[in-house]
């Protein structure tokens, strides 16, 4: 949970940090599956109360790794990527 709240805050930072009336802008974050039950109410709940939005992408879990690698190397990334990978 408090990994969640750092990346929030950076994202808030990232989008809120903007001065004066330029236009506003949107970030794309893409998230595993398994966030799939909280994520869009922690995106919603952001978007409401602020000018800069985020749109949220959830990515099948066996996915987000091929897909990513693939919008990296193209130049397509996310603007945010939340991911854990445990390898052992």
């Amino acid at each position: 949970m408090r990994n969640l709240i750092a990346k929030l805050a950076l994202a808030a930072a990232v989008l809120g940090g903007g001065l004066g009336t330029a236009a506003a802008e949107t970030a794309n974050i893409w998230v595993r599956a398994d966030g799939s039950n909280f994520m869009p109410r922690i995106v919603d709940a952001y978007n409401k109360a602020h000018t800069n939005q985020v749109k949220l992408d959830i990515i099948p879990n066996a996915e987000i790794i091929p897909k990513y690698g693939a919008a990296a190397a193209g130049g397509t990334a996310p603007d945010a990527l939340s991911l854990d990978l445990i390898y052992t």
